[in-house]
């Protein structure tokens, strides 16, 4: 894709890959909630004291969220709790236009405020923010204008009006009141509106359009959740990632596997750089929605051709906010996650008692395979494919592989589940710039970055990814065998000083003095020999090793295996276990001394 942003197409404009949701989700919060739309038998019970109870009631269910303290939303769900239709009928019959009435009238009254009728729709929002203002019997005369509870929330056009965009113009009944009137209604309009967000897979991406000051129905969570202390990526200096925790009734997630029972997100905030134009700002935003809509399209695909079910172990991007300025037309954006249980340091901090259980190898070997299964489906780089693909010619790169860019997720079965996050520094290129990427241009990690980075007339590919995620692989090796503190050993022992920079680095390769070449560095040899010589170094491992130093850490990455072609190989190693499960689970040193006429080397 263009980097240039006057040429870029904009997906979130594509009505084919996202819906712009401009309602507040209120459409699909209705298709949801069918029960709202049944009329039932009201009981009508009065309540003298029903205008101050309710009132008083919104007011206590009211929250913070996390976007500002002093920006407030009532919950869907808990607004439901205590605007009932007995609550409505209360209130109608407290107002002096219904005072006089039988009971009979009430109850209409009361269903179709509650309900809608064929020729507006329901009206129980309106009537609660006209409560909170002192403005209730305003009521039937802003219906007979119109107004329900699809034209909230009212914005300030000005000081002086609050203009309905469900009808495109101001309420004449409004327009009357005294300022602080229309700034409270207004206010009230917004906190009873927060939008209901959805997702589904196999559904176009959400992007929620909201104006300043209105609410997302999430508050800030600063931990205290037993079994929740998770963590999203690492971020640079200019996004910013907020936990937060959904509310019941702030959305639906069908089918998702993550089963987020505590609700726990996080919101990445995305900043603009002071020299970047807003609409540069809002191609990197829509640059990492791309990223996350084009690789799960990749994901669809094998699962629907039955390579595999590759969407788990990529992380989920579940909605889009816009939040539009109107005095400046700026935007600020934001990107709806699960939050995960932690990263894989964590991971492996957290497991220690799996060290060195072969009983957890199968469980490695299908990560294995299935994390290069999602890395292809970034690359997009299997050639049976390109004639099945809706977009053929887009290519992508991670850009960023490293341990705490994978989360990790303890499903409600019990599973672990390793995923590739943050998509973030990956682009998309059409098929002429994919292999053709100035290294100095391109933010990278710097412990895991590819030799390319570093050579003369280096140049950026998929296969810069491929290196990454071998140094990643052996320190999980490292990991299994010898335990956390090991992997930490292992970055000591590959400290070497940085000519070009002059400081120390634990990159896993070494330059040549005239930067022409690289290999690897004679320390991260040593230590995959050590490992090959450990006791519990099984067969499984021991081709893992053999894989990750003769076609991962190639340092040039023209001979370096794609990731098609390491999927297919990891696949098969993951297959063994099935055939043969106690050769590949047993110790390859024992195996080669009783066989040492019939060894048979990897890629044999």
């Amino acid at each position: 894709m263009s980097t240039d942003a006057e040429d870029h197409e904009f997906v979130i404009d594509n009505q084919r890959k996202v819906e712009t949701v401009t309602d507040r989700g209120e459409t699909e919060y209705r298709r949801h909630r069918p029960r709202v739309l049944v009329p039932r038998q009201i009981l009508a019970v009065e309540n003298r004291n029903a205008l101050a109870d309710i009132a008083d009631c919104l007011d206590r269910a009211s929250k913070s969220c996390f976007l500002d303290l002093h920006t407030k939303f009532v919950p869907r769900a808990k607004f439901d709790e205590i605007v009932t239709p007995e609550a409505v009928f209360q209130i109608i019959s407290n107002l002096q236009s219904y005072r006089d009435k039988d009971v009979a009238t009430r109850v209409d009254a009361a269903k179709r405020i509650y309900y809608g009728d064929r020729t507006t729709g329901p009206c129980r929002k309106l009537l609660c923010a006209l409560l909170q203002i002192d403005r209730e019997d305003d009521l039937d005369l802003l219906m007979l204008q119109g107004m329900c509870d699809d034209c909230l929330p009212l914005l300030m056009a000005d000081e002086f009006r609050l203009d309905c965009r469900h009808h495109g113009s101001a309420h004449t009944r409004i327009d009357e009141w005294r300022v602080f009137h229309r700034e409270q209604f207004a206010l009230w309009s917004r906190r009873l509106t927060p939008p209901f967000i959805t997702w589904q897979p196999n559904s176009k991406h959400k992007h929620y359009v909201l104006e300043q000051g209105d609410p997302l129905p999430m508050i800030q969570d600063n931990g205290g959740i037993s079994g929740a202390n998770g963590v999203m990526p690492d971020e640079g200096g200019f996004s910013e990632v907020t936990r937060v925790k959904m509310d019941h009734g702030g959305g639906l997630f069908v089918d998702h596997e993550l089963n987020n029972s505590h609700r726990l997100y996080a919101m990445k905030k995305l900043k603009r750089h002071p020299k970047d134009s807003f609409l540069k700002h809002r191609m990197e935003f829509d640059m990492e929605v791309l990223a996350s809509i084009y690789t799960n399209d990749r994901a669809d695909t094998e699962n629907a051709l039955q390579v595999g079910d590759f969407r788990k172990h990529l992380i989920p991007l579940l909605a889009s906010f816009e939040i539009r300025n109107p005095d400046s037309g700026e935007s600020t954006y934001y990107l709806l996650f699960d939050w995960a249980d932690g990263n894989l340091k964590d991971f492996w901090r957290a497991n220690e008692t799996m060290v060195g259980d072969k009983s957890q190898l199968r469980w490695m070997a299908k990560q294995f395979s299935h994390l290069i299964g999602a890395l292809e489906c970034i690359h997009n780089d299997r050639e049976r494919l390109r004639s099945e693909r809706t977009w053929s010619n887009l290519y992508g790169r991670h850009g960023d592989i490293k341990p705490s860019n994978f989360l990790y997720f303890e499903l409600p079965s019990g599973e672990k589940l390793i995923v590739i996050g943050d998509l973030g520094l990956g682009r998309l290129h059409r098929d002429i710039s994919r292999s053709q990427q100035n290294p100095s241009e391109i933010p990278m990690t710097a412990t895991y970055r590819a030799p390319e980075f570093d050579v003369e007339s280096g140049k950026i590919s998929q296969r810069s990814d491929i290196y990454s995620m071998a140094c990643v692989f052996l320190e999980h090796i490292t990991w299994f065998l010898l335990g956390t503190r090991a992997v930490e050993r292992f970055a000591v022992s590959r400290l070497t000083m940085d000519t070009r920079w002059n400081f120390e680095s634990d990159i896993f390769f070494t330059v040549s003095a005239d930067r022409r070449t690289a290999t690897v560095k004679p320390q991260v040899q040593k230590w995959i020999n050590d490992l090959r010589a450990h006791p519990g170094c099984c067969e499984y491992l021991r081709q893992m090793l053999e894989l990750i130093e003769t076609r991962m850490l190639e340092s040039d990455p023209e001979r370096r295996i794609a990731a098609s072609d390491l999927y297919r190989e990891l696949k098969k190693l993951e297959s063994y276990f099935r055939c043969s499960n106690s050769f590949y689970m047993k110790h390859w040193t024992l195996w080669e001394a009783e066989n040492a006429n019939r060894r048979v080397y990897y890629g044999a």
